[in-house]
């Protein structure tokens, strides 16, 4: 296994089922939280939802990652467009 994967889901359920599932690896999303460095949640916390001590509240209809999700191609876009490098999906 590399430092970096790339796991593909077709839907949020399925992203939520992957990143549960895979205890013994961080997403990019979970460095921050690892490091102590989120507002939302602990590192304990998180540790305890990849291991399947506790369930993952579900965040998928908090307005900021409908939000995150909507945006994610113009941001791609963006990105190509001042740095000149390919984003893929």
């Amino acid at each position: 296994m590399g430092i970096i994967t790339r796991h593909e889901y077709k839907t949020t359920d399925e992203w939520l089922k992957l990143r549960t599932s895979l205890a013994d690896r961080l997403g990019g999303s979970e460095l921050g939280i690892a490091a102590g460095h989120s507002q939302y949640t602990s590192p304990y916390a998180m540790f305890c939802e990849k291991v399947g001590l506790t369930q993952p509240k579900d965040i998928s209809q908090k307005e900021a990652i409908i939000q995150g999700h909507d945006l994610e191609e113009y941001v791609a876009q963006r990105f190509t467009r001042k740095t000149g490098k390919k984003v893929h999906p």
